[in-house]
């Protein structure tokens, strides 16, 4: 089965980092699903866009910490600290609350679109209430981390110009030769320093920060095509305030240009592979080896490698 040929390819850090955990995971998602938000689509490719839209809690909590801090940027950048701090975590964490039991009723099964799907319900796992509450104290401290360490407060004394994008949704880039590149970094402003790129990571030590820094150049190549400058980059766990510092030169960025090039031919080539072969596109994708990445796949359902029955439409 391969998809309608106006599923263009892209390439994205997040395409890169499903391809590189399991091949067969990234060709569901972003081949096998296309087309699956349409009523009127084959009936597997809306069950593989309904289990692509799943978040494991962790990506859930994480997804709520951007969406309030680009919030609270992009419309209540003159509020008072003080007055956020009242309210903004409970709001986020009522809104965890809704989710979390319509999520449980099984209401992303028929608009996995307006209804976000966990996981964890979709596959029944037994996770004890501890360890949900955790992830809606991870929300709250990160957002109150975000306030009390001052992050906030200069962001938003910032003139609105120098404030130059906040997880820009349609952010891309060509490369020369015309790859498209998509890139949201969670914040991107000038200061009199120059432009910096800072985004957020809501887990893990300096030390797991650092591991970001692919990800950053990514961003810095974003900027340095928008903007025309190499931004100094920033992955912040706001909870603690620590942060990785990344700097870049242009051979860094013009490297990292030729490594998404490469990267993307890799991505491409089983789909290229089996069409002039007129092969199965499906089946070009290999499976992973790392039993932790299918232990925590959205895609388990319908993985012949997990051995479990497709489900029926709409249901993992």
């Amino acid at each position: 089965m391969a998809p309608p040929a106006d599923n263009a390819f892209s390439w994205s850090f997040a395409r890169h980092s499903l391809f590189d955990e399991c091949p067969r995971a990234y060709w569901f998602a972003y081949r096998g699903a296309w087309g699956g938000w349409d009523p009127a689509a084959p009936a597997r490719a809306r069950v593989l866009y309904t289990l692509k839209r799943l978040s494991t809690r962790q990506q859930w909590a994480g997804s709520h910490v951007h969406d309030a801090i680009a919030e609270v940027l992009l419309h209540r950048r003159d509020a008072m600290p003080e007055l956020l701090r009242a309210t903004w975590a409970e709001e986020a964490v009522s809104a965890m609350r809704e989710e979390f039991r319509l999520s449980r009723a099984g209401a992303w099964r028929t608009d996995p679109v307006k209804h976000p799907g966990l996981y964890e319900h979709a596959y029944s796992l037994d996770v004890p209430p501890e360890a949900w509450a955790a992830e809606r104290d991870r929300v709250a401290s990160c957002l109150a981390g975000f306030l009390d360490h001052g992050r906030f407060d200069f962001l938003r004394t910032l003139p609105q110009s120098d404030l130059l994008a906040v997880e820009p949704k349609k952010a891309s880039f060509e490369l020369p030769g015309g790859l498209a590149v998509r890139a949201i970094p969670d914040v991107v402003f000038r200061d009199a320093d120059g432009i910096a790129v800072w985004d957020w990571k809501s887990g893990g030590d300096a030390a797991a920060l650092a591991k970001h820094r692919p990800q950053l150049a990514v961003y810095a190549l974003f900027v340095r095509g928008t903007f025309g400058e190499i931004p100094r980059a920033s992955a912040i766990n706001p909870a603690t305030d620590e942060a990785a510092e990344f700097s870049f030169t242009a051979e860094d960025l013009d490297e990292t240009a030729a490594w998404i090039v490469s990267d993307a031919e890799d991505i491409l080539f089983p789909a290229e592979e089996a069409a002039a072969e007129g092969a199965d596109e499906e089946s070009a994708y290999d499976f992973t080896n790392d039993p932790a990445a299918c232990a925590r796949c959205v895609f388990a359902a319908v993985c012949p490698k997990m051995r479990q029955t497709p489900p029926q439409e709409g249901t993992p």
